[in-house]
C-alpha cells in the first residue's frame, strides 16, 4: 500500500516485495499442479480457482497489507527512538523493511497467479471451468 509520504526506501521495499509476489504467484499454478502432460490443467488451473482467488483477495489482501504496514510503521518509530541502541535500531530496521516487503508481496501474489491463468486460457488447451476430472 504505497503511501504518498513514503520514503524512497519504503517504496522500494514494497515494490521489491510486489515483484517477488508476482513472480511466485505466476509460478504457483505449475508448482501445485506441475506440467506432467499437455492435459495437466485441473482445479488449480481452472476458472473456478480464479474466481475463488479474486473473491478472497478482494476480501483479505487490503486488510493484511494494512496490518503489515501498521506494524512496519511501529518499527520505524521504534528505530527512531533516541535511547535505542544500535542493535535495537538495526533489528527494528530489518523488521520494518521485511514487513514492507511482505506488504508488497501479498498485494501481488493473486495478480501473478491470475496472470498465469490468463496466459494459459489464451492457449489452444485453455483452462477448465471447474476441473479436468471429477474427484
Amino acid at each position: 500500500m504505497l503511501e504518498k509520504n513514503a520514503t524512497p526506501l519504503e517504496s522500494v521495499a514494497e515494490i521489491f516485495g510486489g515483484g517477488l509476489g508476482g513472480i511466485l504467484g505466476s509460478a504457483l499454478p505449475d508448482i501445485v499442479e506441475p506440467a506432467t502432460s499437455p492435459n495437466h490443467r485441473d482445479i488449480f488451473h481452472s476458472a473456478a480457482a480464479a474466481a475463488g482467488l479474486v473473491r478472497q483477495a478482494r476480501r483479505r489482501v487490503s486488510t493484511y497489507q494494512r496490518a503489515l504496514c501498521t506494524k512496519a510503521d511501529a518499527y520505524a518509530v521504534k528505530r527512531k527512538q533516541p535511547d535505542a541502541s544500535f542493535l535495537d535500531q538495526l533489528i527494528a530496521f530489518i523488521a520494518e523493511i521485511g514487513l514492507r516487503v511482505a506488504a508488497g508481496f501479498v498485494s501481488a501474489l493473486a495478480p501473478g497467479y491470475l496472470s498465469h491463468l490468463a496466459l494459459d486460457a489464451s492457449t489452444p488447451k485453455s483452462i477448465p471451468l471447474l476441473a479436468a476430472r471429477v474427484f
